[in-house]
């Protein structure tokens, strides 16, 4: 069931409760939700628009990028704020919004130990920096494209 508004029938105030995401597509996004939306919402209407503001919470299933196991995540939004022109509609669908809000709130790379709840199996190396005057391996091939001398046509 979508996040519909009725404004003649529901009148603006504030609205708490949960809502199935079956419809939001998440799992498309690599986003696999363990329960539904939970949202704590107030709406107001002033000059023909209806403005929102709240809090959601919704905990989803990723994948982490690095050791391919999956993990729980907790997207909390706790300053959603929406601006929607009423255009004489009765009736508003915050469905998109609300989705469009959570899909940005997931990690672009999620990684297990990105919570620091537990540590990811695969680690990656970092840059070696130079022990006592030797020079890494970046300085190098600095210094070789410094020398290539190009020079600019006219």
């Amino acid at each position: 069931m979508p996040l519909k508004i009725h404004l003649r029938q529901i009148p603006p105030g504030r609205w708490e409760g949960d809502e199935d995401v079956a419809s939001f597509g998440l799992p498309e996004a690599g986003a696999l939700p363990l329960g539904p939306l939970k949202y704590r919402l107030e709406g107001n209407v002033s000059k023909g628009e209806l403005y929102i503001m709240g809090v959601l919470s919704l905990k989803v299933r990723l994948q982490c990028v690095a050791c391919l196991r999956f993990f729980e995540y907790n997207i909390h939004i706790d300053n959603l704020l929406l601006q929607i022109p009423l255009d004489g509609r009765e009736s508003v669908d915050l469905t998109p919004l609300v989705r469009e809000d959570i899909l940005l709130a997931l990690p672009l790379y999620p990684r297990c130990d990105s919570t620091r709840e537990r540590s990811c199996a695969i680690t990656f190396p970092t840059e070696a920096k130079a022990v006592d005057g030797e020079r890494s391996e970046s300085d190098t091939a600095w210094e070789a494209l410094k020398k290539l001398n190009i020079q600019k046509k006219s």
